[in-house]
C-alpha cells in the first residue's frame, strides 16, 4: 500500500466514530436541552402556585385576626364596622362582610352601616364555611354588594365551639398579576388561574378581556382529567403553546403557566444546528488535513534524511515538525525532546500557579459574599424585630391588668430576645472564625459581672423555673466586658435550656493558680459520649425531638469557646448522659488594679423630658417607636424620608434625632453629614438606627457625624440608656 492510501485509510478510521459521536452528543443535548425546558416549565408553574397560595393564606390569616375582634364579643357592630374598613383600606379589597349562623347578612363595609342588604345565604362560601367551620376560597361570584366580580374569602368566627358568624372579604382576581409580575416571567408568556367551574380568574397578560370566559376545550379536559401536568396545543388567541399547569391544594383552582412553543424549541433547533455545524466542520477539517498531510509525507521522509545527515556531521538541529507516523515522528524529535520536556515543565508549574491563585481569589470573594450576605441578613432581620420590640414597648407602658395580655407580651419579648440572640450569635460567629473580631480590654472583676448579670436574670423571669446557685469570688481579668458576658450568657443559657424545670444549676467562680475559673453545673440532660469531643464545633447539637423544643443553631459554644480563645483562656465540658454537665472556664488572672473609680464606672444621669425627631421609612417600625417615646412623655416628631428628615431637623431644631441608616433617596449617612454642615445641625444629638451592628457599620456612622449607634431591634431599656447618655451630652 501506498504512503497517501495509508494515510487516507487512517483518516476514514478516525472520521466515522468520530461523525458518529457528534450525532448521538447533538441528540443527547437535544433531549436534554427539551428536559431542561420542560422542567422550567413546571418549576416556574409550581412557583406561580405556591406564590398564590401564599397570597390566599395572608387574605385568610387577615381575616382571621380580625374575627378575634372583642368588638363582636361586645356586640359593638359599629366600631367592629370601623374596624373592618380599615383592614379593607390596608389589602385593597372590595369588601368585608358578616352574615350570622342564621344567614343574615349583619354588615358590609362597601354599604354605609344600617342600609338594606343583600341575602348571601346561598353564597357557597357561607354553606362550606357554616358546614365545615374552616376557611373557604370560592370561585368567581358576581357580587351582590359591591357590583363587581370578586372571589370570596371566607373564614369562621368561632365562640363557644360553633360558628356564630362567617366573615367574608372580595378579592379583586386582578391583584393575581401583582403575584405574576413578582416571578419575572417571560415576556411572551401566559399565566392563567381556572376556577373549579371552569372559568378563568385571572390570566396575564389581557387580564379583562378574559377573566370569566372558559378556557379551550381541549386544555380544559386536560386538567380536570389530570391534576398536575403538560398540555400542548392552541390558546384562545389561536397560538400554539406548551403549558404546564398545577392543581392548588387550597382552593382547587388550577394555575397555568404557557410559552409559545416556536420560544420553547428554537433552544432545541439551536442545539441540533450547532451539532450539524460541528459535524460538517469535522469533516471538511479531516478531508483538508488529509489532502495537506498527504503533500507533505513525501518531503517529511526527505527532511528526516537530511536531518541524519546532519547529525552525522555534527550540525545542529532545529526543533522538527510533528511527522503523521510515529515511528518517523519519534525519529525527527528524539534529539529535540529534552528542551521540550523542560518546556512543559515550565509551563505546567505556570498553570498551578495560576490555578493557585484563581483557587485563593474565589475563595476570598465567597469570604467577602458571605460577610455581605450576613450582614445583609442580620439588617432585614432587625428591621422588622425593631418593630416588634418597640411595639411591645408601647404594649408594657400601657400595661392593662389583663392576665392573657400580659402573656401574650411576655411571650413576644422572649421570641424577640431569642431570635435577637440566634442573629447576633450567627454574625458574631462569622466575625470570630474570619478573625474580625478586636477585642477591647480592660481590667474587669469577673465576679460583680457575673453576679449582676445573674440578678438581671432573676428580675426577667429567667430563672424562675430552675434553682440556681451562685458562688463568685472577687477575681479580676483582662478582657473586654461586652464578650465576656456573651461567653456567661451563653453558658448559662444553654445549662438552663437543657436542664428541665426544677433542676438544679449552680454556678461557682474560684482562683486556680494563675487562672480564673468560671464553673457552670447542671443537673439536666447531659451530653452524649459521642458529641463531648465536638460540642464545642460548628452548627453541633444533640439529639432533638421533632419539636425542636430547645431551639438555636448550634452557633453559641462555638461563640463561646472562640471568644475565650481570644482572651488567652481555654473552656471545657464533662457531662454524663442524664446526670447533668460542667463548663468549665478559664480565664488568665490578673492583680487588682491599684487605682479604680469609687463608683465602679460612671454613673448614670437621670433623663428629663427631650425633644426628639425619629426618621424612619418603615411606618410600623417607626410608629411603634414614636408612641413608645410619647408614653415616656417625650416631646417627638417624625419624618419618612431623608430630605424629609433635614427639613423637620433645621426648622423644630430637635435636641436628639434617632435616624434610621436604609432611608430612600438620601441615606441616614448623608442626613447626618448635611446636618453637621449646619449651625442648627450641629446642636442635634445624633443616633444610628440601623439593623448593620459590624463594627466597620459603627465606624462608618462616627465618620458621618452620629454621636451613637443603636442596632435594631431597640429594647426600652436600651432607649432610656441612650436618652440618658444623650443628657449627659446635652448638659
Amino acid at each position: 500500500m501506498k504512503l497517501r492510501s495509508y494515510l487516507a485509510v487512517l483518516v476514514l478510521a478516525g472520521l466515522i466514530p468520530l461523525v458518529a459521536l457528534t450525532a448521538i452528543v447533538t441528540v443527547s443535548l437535544a433531549r436534554q436541552q427539551r428536559a431542561a425546558v420542560e422542567q422550567g416549565l413546571s418549576d416556574t408553574v409550581a412557583a406561580l402556585t405556591t406564590a398564590i397560595e401564599n397570597d390566599l393564606q395572608i387574605s385568610i390569616k387577615s381575616l382571621e385576626t380580625l374575627a378575634t375582634s372583642k368588638r363582636l364579643d361586645q356586640g359593638d357592630l359599629s366600631a367592629f364596622y370601623d374596624q373592618a374598613v380599615r383592614v379593607r383600606a390596608l389589602h385593597q379589597w372590595s369588601t368585608i362582610g358578616l352574615i350570622d349562623s342564621a344567614g343574615e347578612h349583619r354588615l358590609n363595609v362597601a354599604r354605609p352601616l344600617g342600609d338594606p342588604l343583600p341575602d348571601l345565604r346561598d353564597r357557597p362560601y357561607f354553606t362550606q364555611v357554616m358546614a365545615t367551620g374552616k376557611p373557604y376560597v370560592s370561585d368567581l361570584l358576581k357580587g351582590r354588594a359591591t357590583a363587581t366580580e370578586d372571589i370570596g374569602v371566607a373564614v369562621p368566627v368561632i365562640r363557644d365551639g360553633r360558628v356564630k358568624y362567617v366573615l367574608f372579604a372580595g378579592v379583586d382576581p386582578s391583584d393575581f398579576n401583582t403575584v405574576f409580575q413578582s416571578q419575572r416571567l417571560p415576556e411572551q408568556a401566559v399565566v392563567s388561574i381556572v376556577s373549579r367551574d371552569g372559568l378563568f380568574i385571572s390570566r396575564s397578560p389581557d387580564h379583562p378581556r378574559f377573566v370569566g370566559r372558559s378556557p379551550e376545550a381541549a386544555y380544559l379536559a386536560r386538567v380536570r382529567a389530570v391534576a398536575d401536568g403538560a398540555f400542548h396545543g392552541p390558546d384562545l388567541e389561536g397560538v400554539e403553546r406548551d403549558t404546564a399547569y398545577k392543581r392548588m391544594h387550597l382552593t382547587g383552582w388550577t394555575v397555568g403557566f404557557g410559552v409559545p412553543a416556536e420560544v420553547l424549541r428554537a433552544p432545541v433547533r439551536r442545539v441540533v444546528w450547532t451539532g450539524v455545524l460541528v459535524g460538517a466542520g469535522i469533516v471538511i477539517a479531516a478531508v483538508g488535513l488529509a489532502v495537506v498531510f498527504a503533500r507533505r509525507m513525501a518531503t517529511s521522509i526527505e527532511t528526516l534524511a537530511a536531518s541524519a545527515a546532519a547529525v552525522g556531521r555534527g550540525e545542529p538541529l532545529e526543533p522538527a515538525s510533528r511527522l503523521p507516523i510515529a515511528e518517523l515522528d519519534e525519529m525527527g524529535r528524539s534529539l529535540a525532546n529534552a528542551s521540550v520536556l523542560l518546556q512543559e515543565r515550565q509551563h505546567e508549574r505556570a498553570e498551578l500557579l495560576a490555578k493557585e491563585q484563581a483557587a485563593r481569589a474565589e475563595a476570598e470573594a465567597a469570604s467577602r459574599a458571605k460577610d455581605q450576605f450576613l450582614a445583609m441578613l442580620g439588617h432585614e432581620l432587625r428591621n422588622p424585630l425593631g418593630a416588634i420590640a418597640g411595639a411591645v414597648g408601647v404594649l408594657n407602658a400601657m400595661r392593662r391588668p389583663e392576665p392573657a395580655e400580659d402573656s401574650a407580651r411576655s411571650v413576644i419579648e422572649r421570641q424577640v430576645q431569642h431570635l435577637s440572640h440566634l442573629v447576633d450569635d450567627l454574625l458574631d460567629v462569622s466575625r470570630v472564625t474570619s478573625g474580625k473580631v478586636v477585642l477591647d480590654p480592660r481590667p474587669l472583676e469577673l465576679g460583680r459581672l457575673v453576679l449582676n448579670m445573674m440578678s438581671n436574670y432573676r428580675a426577667s423571669g429567667r430563672l424562675d423555673q430552675h434553682q440556681v446557685s451562685v458562688q463568685v469570688a472577687p477575681l479580676w481579668v483582662d478582657g473586654d466586658e461586652t464578650r465576656i458576658e456573651q461567653i456567661v450568657s451563653n453558658i448559662v443559657s444553654n445549662a438552663l435550656k437543657y436542664t428541665p424545670a426544677g433542676g438544679r444549676v449552680s454556678i461557682a467562680l474560684e482562683a486556680e493558680s494563675d487562672k480564673a475559673a468560671l464553673r457552670v453545673t447542671d443537673t439536666g440532660v447531659g451530653i452524649p459520649p459521642q458529641l463531648v469531643d465536638k460540642v464545642f464545633d460548628l452548627f453541633v447539637q444533640g439529639d432533638r425531638a421533632l419539636d425542636r423544643a430547645q431551639g438555636g443553631l448550634g452557633l453559641g459554644l462555638t461563640l463561646v469557646k472562640r471568644l475565650v480563645e481570644l482572651h488567652g483562656g481555654t473552656v471545657d465540658v464533662a457531662s454524663e448522659p442524664a446526670r447533668g454537665s460542667t463548663f468549665t472556664v478559664r480565664l488568665p488572672r490578673i492583680e487588682v488594679p491599684s487605682a479604680m473609680s469609687a463608683s465602679g464606672g460612671r454613673s448614670p444621669v437621670s433623663g428629663r423630658l427631650r425633644r426628639v425627631l425619629v426618621v424612619e421609612d418603615n411606618d410600623d417600625a417607626r410608629a411603634m417607636l414614636c408612641t413608645l417615646l410619647a408614653l415616656a412623655g417625650h416631646e417627638v416628631d417624625e419624618a419618612a424620608d431623608g430630605p424629609e428628615a433635614i427639613a423637620r431637623a433645621l426648622s423644630s431644631k430637635p435636641e436628639v434625632a434617632i435616624i434610621d441608616i436604609g432611608l430612600p433617596g438620601v441615606d441616614g449617612y448623608e442626613v447626618a453629614r448635611r446636618l453637621r454642615t449646619s449651625e442648627a445641625g450641629r446642636a442635634i444629638v445624633l443616633v444610628a438606627l440601623t439593623g448593620y451592628g459590624r463594627p466597620e457599620d459603627k465606624q462608618r456612622a462616627q465618620q458621618a457625624g452620629f454621636d451613637a449607634h443603636l442596632v435594631k431591634p431597640v429594647t426600652t431599656e436600651a432607649l432610656e440608656r441612650i436618652l440618658i447618655d444623650v443628657g449627659t451630652a446635652l448638659r
